[in-house]
């Protein structure tokens, strides 16, 4: 679990993603939490991830990759680009239950998945998102869904993005409330 937002002693917290900023001055991924071949469950909460900048495997401003759970929720996730793949803003690969809640993923770029790109989740619900101004010159400007079981999108605000807006590749449900 990776929380921002604390005072500078650690004694309190107030969810605000501007006090806690992960910024890869435009050389690199922001953050990558790994655990590829286990159940690991991984919260990211309350931070700025930010001016990641990289070319190969996807992902430029977060990646998860884990057969658990793992929530994002409460961030700003900006001006993260990927040069040759997917995943400007966020790469997420997770086997379990996926929550991608009250996020704010914009002016990130990418061949595709500009602004998100989630693959594999069992169950994926995405609520109470503002995802704006992304650009790619493929598909899924603002999202792009593959191989998630269950998808739930709620209260989303999607717009401005360039290249398909949302991409989704064999999702068995797809849920808009």
């Amino acid at each position: 679990t990776i929380w921002g937002g604390y005072d500078t002693g650690c004694t309190s917290r107030v969810v605000d993603p501007t006090k806690t900023v992960l910024d890869a001055g435009g050389s690199g991924r922001v953050l990558v939490l790994n655990a590829p071949t286990v159940a690991a469950d991984f919260v990211v909460d309350g931070l700025t991830i930010q001016n990641g900048n990289v070319t190969g495997s996807q992902g430029a401003g977060l990646v998860i990759r884990t057969n658990g759970n793992a929530d994002v929720e409460n961030n700003i996730i900006s001006e993260n680009v990927h040069n040759n793949s997917a995943g400007g803003g966020a790469a997420i690969f997770a086997h379990g239950i996926v929550n991608i809640n009250v996020n704010i993923l914009s002016y990130n770029s990418g061949q595709s998945a500009a602004g998100l790109l989630v693959s594999f989740a069992e169950e994926l619900s995405l609520a109470g998102n503002i995802i704006t101004n992304n650009s790619s010159s493929g598909h899924g400007g603002a999202l792009y869904m593959s191989e998630n079981r269950t998808i739930t999108l709620s209260n989303n605000t999607i717009s401005n993005n360039t290249g398909d807006s949302i991409s989704i590749v064999h999702g068995e449900s797809l849920n808009f409330i």
